[in-house]
């Protein structure tokens, strides 16, 4: 391969050097990547720095885990650079590449724009009173498919023998959480908390709790309860929401929030192109040559 064709990768030691160190900083906070006089690599007297490559390393990496993340690195730098090269002494015809180049550099500048100006003048709350009128205003958009609970969730084994003790408190319509907590303690049972925020029942049955319908009614129980091979799963349910009912305000509060701000975003934008449209006509700065 010709001179200038010519990759010249330093020592694996230097590598694992770096990997080391790496592992070392991570836990005094050492300030050690910078642009150092030595590069790691060089290609064609291009070279390449340890800074540029402690992007791809991340404290729980192990020592060998951050060796081969260096090694990959330069390896797709070298490869980048050499198909680049490629394509320049190959590619004569560049017209339509820097029409593309041009194309995408308007586009980001474009972006960049208009994410600095949404950020400078969109940037206040939408107030709790704006959320709260489009929920009442649009009671279609949020009824319940499913049903959603607040409650708690408990795993215990087949044969514990806590199952005759949480039996006793299940027969009561009221159950009493708080005389739970001792039981589940004592037998060290696993025990999901639901009780601050409304659940969808999906939640149960991703934690094993597969027989149960996702439409289930808790109008005449107040808990339900299914078993495998190895466990058994209680579901106690506090409050409900049936399959139909409006989903309250607290669990789609976040959803309107996010639509509502997209729609300012595109409002504004639709605004902001619109005024430039029409200034650029009042000045003069557009002049449209109709066809007669």
């Amino acid at each position: 391969m010709a001179h200038t064709k010519k990759i010249i990768v330093k020592k694996a030691i230097k590598l694992t050097g770096i990997a080391a160190l790496f592992s070392m900083c991570c836990f005094s906070s050492c300030k050690y990547f910078g642009k150092g006089i030595e590069p790691i690599a060089e290609l064609n007297g291009k070279p390449l720095y340890e800074d540029e490559v402690k992007s791809v390393l991340h404290p729980d990496m192990s020592y060998e885990d951050s060796v081969k993340s260096i090694e990959n690195y330069i390896r797709n730098w070298a490869v980048e650079e050499l198909l680049y090269l490629k394509a320049e002494e190959n590619i004569t015809e560049t017209e339509e590449v820097d029409l593309l180049v041009e194309k995408y550099r308007k586009s980001l500048m474009i972006y960049e724009y208009q994410q600095h100006l949404i950020q400078e003048k969109l940037s206040n709350p939408i107030k709790e009173s704006e959320l709260q009128d489009f929920y009442n205003s649009n009671p279609e958009l949020y009824t319940a498919h499913e049903t959603l609970f607040n409650g708690i969730f408990i795993t215990m084994p087949v044969k514990s023998q806590a199952k005759n003790e949480i039996n006793s408190l299940l027969k009561y319509a009221d159950i009493n959480i708080s005389a739970i907590e001792p039981i589940a303690t004592k037998y060290g049972l696993k025990i999901k908390y639901f009780d601050n925020e409304w659940t969808p029942i999906a939640a149960v049955q991703r934690l094993g709790m597969n027989d149960i319908s996702r439409t289930h009614s808790f109008e005449h129980k107040n808990h339900f309860e299914s078993t495998d091979e190895e466990n058994v799963y209680i579901l106690i349910v506090q409050d409900h929401i049936k399959v139909g009912d409006k989903q309250p305000f607290v669990y789609v509060k976040e959803r309107i929030e996010n639509m509502m701000i997209e729609q300012k975003k595109a409002n504004f934008l639709r605004k902001l192109a619109d005024d430039a449209y029409n200034e650029a006509i009042t000045s003069g700065a557009l002049i449209r040559n109709e066809k007669k």
